[in-house]
């Protein structure tokens, strides 16, 4: 098929057996000094085959896979390294395969260059390998990099490309999403009732090993149900439709147990992409209102201040959480959120164009903090995440013009989606686009007050929607 990426060539076979031949090895050797343990390299022999001999195949699976990956380092503590298991090294073997089928590859990069959407992420990493090359950190920036690379290469090029020649394999992507979001919120769920249903400080931690925290839950939890409801209003059989809508009703209530106030007003305004697609709003008309509600808030913002500054809501549960969103003056969330940004800013005034290094952040920006701005959750380690928000995070670590080239990038993509829903026909289609908009918008929302993007189970629906937006903008077929 014309610009399929899953043809396997002769070296790449002569790699398989090659990576076949050192894991047979790797394995006894394993066997003596782990044990158990030397189980995960016969199953990353297997996974690699896989990987090579039904790329399609295993590229759909790994959506269903990601929200179930668990860290490394729950395998094997104190090795100094993490990531993702199984996940992120199959993500990695893709851009090598990618890379090593270079007719494959360069016929990918020519049809995905056909989308602005493209030519911005390559302007976008382009940015960061310069802003790396700058690095007060240059190791961390590099990893920092490479990660950011492989995600876009699989969950934009190479979903692209998937897209392109097979539009169905959307419907298998976000089953296999929703039903992996839904086994963590059933885990996640079991646990809180067993210590204490809405118990704030029980969320937290309820969702690991498969989140970090409640934050990063609830913002998969907010990409993945805007997705079941696509689903739900799209399935065509009966049987479907019922299971989708109770998955969704799941959804919902894990989302309201993880306390994730971030994800519940990302949610929100995504409600309104979601009105503004039934209204086939034109794009146009949505910067429009996106620029008078900026204004309003421009004008209003010293009250706004003031109503924060007397608001004193603990961070409790049910409507008094959500209210504490605007409490700066006693919940040590915000105060630290506060603390992060004011680093971030002097960091960014320090070096405004290019940054201090992608992935930097939380190991430099201690010594910008201010005694007066200290929390309990205040650290010197770097060991308490980074700046809370992916575009002031861009700010300190690259600079501005990669927070500015990043930020085009999600407009774009949100107001490429919007022009898209616009014109397409009702159907599947459609509704799976509108659900996947609603998703990124709460996630683009989100981001202003935490970032996850270097985690694969919420950089995947994160490219993927921009690949989805792309395909439809660069194609005359529905996707």
């Amino acid at each position: 098929m014309q610009g399929s990426i899953t043809h396997i060539d002769g070296r790449c076979r002569i790699l398989v057996g090659l990576c076949a031949a050192l894991a047979a090895g790797l394995t006894l050797w394993f066997g003596m000094c782990f044990g158990a343990v030397s189980v995960l390299l016969p199953f990353a022999l297997l996974v690699l085959l896989l990987t090579v001999l039904y790329p399609r195949i295993v590229f759909v699976a790994l959506f269903g896979l990601m929200p179930l990956s668990v860290p490394f380092s729950t395998v094997l503590p104190n090795l100094g390294a993490d990531f993702w298991l199984p996940t992120e090294p199959i993500v990695a073997l893709y851009m090598v395969l990618l890379l090593l089928s270079q007719r494959q590859f360069w016929s990918s990069i020519r049809i995905a260059a056909k989308s602005f959407l493209f030519l911005l992420i390559l302007l976008y990493i382009s940015l960061l390998v310069l802003s790396a090359m700058n690095s007060t950190l240059w190791l961390v920036s590099a990893k920092y990099v490479l990660v950011r690379l492989w995600f876009v290469a699989v969950f934009f090029v190479w979903a692209y490309v998937e897209l392109k020649n097979n539009p169905k394999c959307l419907r298998q992507i976000l089953w296999l999403y929703v039903v992996g979001v839904s086994v963590v919120a059933v885990c996640t769920m079991v646990r809180q009732y067993s210590a204490g249903l809405f118990d704030r400080q029980v969320a937290q931690y309820s969702c690991t090993p498969f989140f970090p925290d409640h934050t990063s839950y609830g913002a998969a939890l907010a990409f993945a149900l805007p997705m079941a409801l696509a689903l739900a209003t799209s399935a065509t059989r009966l049987v479907s439709r019922l299971l989708v809508l109770f998955l969704s009703l799941m959804l919902s209530v894990a989302l309201v147990l993880s306390f994730t106030r971030a994800a519940w007003v990302g949610l929100a305004a995504g409600s309104l992409v979601w009105a503004c697609c039934l209204v086939r709003m034109q794009p146009r008309t949505a910067v429009a209102f996106m620029l008078l509600l900026i204004c309003a808030v421009w004008i209003g913002w010293p009250s706004i201040m003031a109503s924060m500054r007397n608001t004193e809501a603990e961070s409790t549960g049910g409507l008094q959480h959500l209210r504490s969103v605007t409490n700066i003056t006693t919940d040590e969330s915000n105060l630290e959120r506060l603390n992060r940004w004011s680093c971030a800013w002097q960091m960014f005034s320090q070096k405004p164009l290019l940054g201090f290094g992608p992935g930097t952040y939380q190991f430099v920006y201690a010594q910008y903090q201010r005694a007066q701005m200290l929390t309990g959750a205040s650290t010197n380690r770097g060991d308490r995440g980074n700046a809370h928000s992916e575009y002031i995070g861009l700010l300190a670590e690259c600079g501005a013009p990669a927070a500015l080239v990043f930020t085009l990038l999600v407009l774009v993509a949100a107001l490429g989606g919007l022009g898209a829903v616009q014109k397409m026909q009702r159907g599947s289609h459609r509704a799976m686009l509108m659900g996947l908009l609603v998703g990124f918008t709460a996630y683009a929302i989100h981001s202003a007050l935490n970032n996850f993007l270097d985690m694969d189970k919420l950089a995947a629906p994160f490219w993927l929607t921009m690949a989805v937006v792309a395909v439809w903008n660069t194609t005359e077929q529905s996707v």
